[in-house]
């Protein structure tokens, strides 16, 4: 079965509620992009299969599959294979977010203090929804690796025979989905859900997050959430994407830096809780860093309910101190959206060499 399309004429209480829930997800400058309209019993892969309508983008012609996106989609002046091949590896590092549990500790209102924050009047209960963010970084915990924390999951935390290796998966998203660590241990995390089981495509895997605080911020809506695995393969695995990433989006914002006019912005996301999706727009506008070395874009790439929390990069935005990927957080207006934070890597020089961390 198929969603079915929300009869507008009908009143009822989950009307009223769904009403309510858009209300509360207003900020002082937009709207998030959270998708709650969400069957627990029922997955649907496709855009072309929903059922439900899009008054943002209707057709979703823009949205480009995974597994069908070339060089060709991006801008005529990016299309060179470092680039593409760095959006098919940030798009690997792409996940989807599904939380339920609302803290209660959320605040009443947005740090301005000029819209109530999201769900807040569910605060100490539930409300089902889908985001998405992306894999930032790997870390090996336990024997042999220098770092003794035992592992977190509910399965260690529990036995007497704790596992003595194990891996912290960091993901960042927007904090207005992952409040604090109270949600965060409810949270799932959907890897590699690209619609597509053909040749060289990476097996589906899941995740669930266990605490979220460090690198947090309300005003920047960004959240970094912790997951544990014991998935030795799965670990290389993003540890390796995690890598290349690096070097290849560093390559390619050093080639394009200088680029006339307007910097190509790319998003990856998991528009309406479907399949992982990449659209590609322009940056127009970007923050200066502030004091604290915090820093925004707004850019024309569309995005759906779904996309809070999904990866932004801003090509040719090159500076030393880290390289542009940012979390989505909400529309402001019909044609710009605004990204959170984006994430500063410190940049520290080592064996006659600069190196992130």
């Amino acid at each position: 079965m198929k969603r079915m399309k929300l009869d507008k004429s009908a009143v009822s209480a989950d009307d009223e509620k769904k009403t309510r829930l858009q209300t509360a997800s207003q900020c002082p400058t937009g709207c998030i992009e959270v998708e709650t309209d969400i069957d627990p019993g029922l997955e649907v892969i496709t855009l072309d299969e929903l059922t439900i309508e899009c008054e943002k983008n209707k057709s979703h012609k823009s949205f480009i599959p995974i597994d069908k996106f070339s060089r060709l989609d991006l801008l005529s002046r990016y299309q060179d294979e470092v680039t593409e091949q760095a959006v098919k590896v940030l798009a690997d590092l792409t996940v989807q977010v599904t939380a339920a549990w609302v803290s209660e500790d959320r605040p009443e209102k947005y740090p301005s203090g000029e819209a109530e924050y999201p769900y807040v009047k569910e605060r100490g209960g539930t409300m089902l929804r889908k985001g998405s963010g992306y894999v930032q970084k790997v870390v090996t915990y336990g024997k042999g690796s220098g770092m003794k924390d035992p592992c977190e999951c509910r399965e260690c935390r529990y036995s007497s025979s704790a596992r003595d290796v194990w891996w912290e998966v960091e993901v960042v998203s927007a904090r207005h989905i992952i409040y604090d660590h109270t949600e965060a241990r409810g949270a799932n995390i959907d890897l590699f859900y690209d619609g597509s089981t053909g040749i060289g495509r990476k097996e589906r895997k899941k995740m669930k997050g266990y605490n979220s605080m460090w690198g947090s911020s309300v005003d920047g809506d960004r959240c970094v959430l912790f997951c544990p695995t014991h998935d030795e393969q799965l670990a290389h695995t993003l540890k390796d994407l995690c890598k290349t990433a690096d070097r290849l989006v560093r390559e390619a914002n050093s080639r394009h830096q200088h680029q006339v006019g307007p910097h190509m912005a790319v998003v990856v996301s998991h528009p309406h809780g479907c399949q992982k999706y990449i659209t590609v727009g322009e940056s127009t506008t970007t923050d200066k860093l502030d004091e604290e070395g915090r820093q925004t874009y707004t850019y024309t790439a569309d995005t759906c309910r779904g996309s809070s929390g999904g990866l932004v990069w801003v090509v040719g935005r090159w500076e030393l101190t880290s390289y542009v990927t940012a979390p989505h957080s909400r529309v402001l207006d019909k044609r710009n959206n605004k990204s959170g934070d984006r994430w500063l890597a410190r940049l520290i020089w080592t064996n006659n060499r600069f190196k992130y961390t």
